[in-house]
């Protein structure tokens, strides 16, 4: 037999199964979710209700628009009451912390049975944690189980678990793209992904509304720290004159991030509220923009992170700034 790709979360999957069989079961994912947190919920809830297993997937926030034609037939809330239900297995996946999944869910479900997660901020927040943060997502490690057992996935499952790889690889362009990634997407492909599909819902079409909203995005784009840290912002007044929602800025904090100089980007958008929610990326691992979230109540990868503040715009640049320099001294 071929080495596993993950034995140890391969070794431990069929308890997990016994485990929820019999009982109703959730598969829940973070707000805001992007390409690989949809990905891993469908493919799992699919590869759970294949096994005969009574699953369901749910999110706080609404699938993304270039995302939610891959949901299939999966069983999706978007939103839900789910006080009204009773789950007796919670599983999270790509959540890093338990808050991550919403403050309403998080007084719904008391403790989590199993967590699936890359992120590196991940303390174990669960009964069961499959944590690991060498990996470029979680449908990585969820992709490597489903090689390693040999499962027989549908199509859905394996798009599923391709977007997942494809979205948090920046296309297959980031620092943890390896060769594990390109082969276990290889096999997807084998299994009846499309990369043709993928690439074109996720990256090829765009509204007239997106772009005029990341015109104006760009055009806030302002250097500081002597060029290494990029800030742009979005208020809700350039949402409601563009008629768009936060879901269309996927991606925006590419281009600032993609400046030569900068060591450290930043998108700010304003919420409802006048609060502000934070999206941090790097370049590189070493300038670790989870820590740096972390000083806001937040947290991430070491290269994409993101928090919120109470604060106005105005008032919280300010702030950003004086903590972005104080952390690039300490790591550059």
């Amino acid at each position: 037999m071929n080495e596993l790709y993950f034995p140890e979360f391969s070794n431990a999957f069929e308890p997990i199964l016994q485990d929820c069989r019999g009982k109703k079961t959730i598969v829940l994912g973070h707000v805001r979710p992007d390409g690989d947190c949809i990905g891993s919920q469908v493919a799992l809830t699919r590869i759970l209700r294949k096994a005969g297993i009574n699953a369901i997937a749910c999110n706080g926030h609404r699938i993304p628009k270039p995302i939610r034609g891959f949901v299939g037939d999966t069983p999706f809330q978007e939103e839900a009451d789910l006080s009204k239900h009773d789950f007796e297995k919670v599983i999270t996946v790509d959540c890093s912390a338990i808050d991550r999944i919403g403050l309403d869910y998080s007084a719904i479900f008391k403790s989590v049975d199993l967590c699936i997660d890359h992120h590196v901020s991940n303390n174990g927040f669960a009964k069961v944690n499959w944590i690991d943060s060498s990996t470029a997502a979680t449908a990585e490690i969820l992709a490597g189980v489903a090689h390693d057992l040999n499962l027989d996935i549908d199509p859905v499952t394996a798009q599923a678990l391709y977007i997942g790889l494809a979205t948090d690889t920046g296309q297959f362009r980031y620092e943890a793209t390896s060769v594990r990634v390109f082969e276990l997407s290889a096999w997807l492909l084998k299994k009846g992904a499309s990369a043709h599909e993928a690439a074109y819902e996720l990256y090829e079409r765009e509204s007239a509304n997106r772009i005029k909203l990341l015109q104006s995005y760009l055009a806030t784009l302002e250097q500081h720290l002597d060029g290494k840290l990029a800030i742009g912002h979005i208020t809700q007044q350039l949402f409601a004159e563009t008629q768009t929602s936060r879901e269309d800025t996927e991606g925006f904090i590419d281009y600032a991030r993609s400046i030569e100089e900068v060591d450290v980007a930043v998108l700010l958008e304003e919420q409802p509220n006048g609060a502000v929610k934070g999206s941090l990326r790097a370049n590189f691992p070493k300038f670790r923009v989870d820590q740096l979230a972390g000083t806001f109540g937040g947290g991430g990868h070491a290269c994409a992170a993101g928090f919120h503040s109470e604060e106005s715009l105005k008032d919280f640049v300010p702030q950003l700034i004086k903590t972005v320099s104080e952390h690039l001294k300490k790591v550059s």
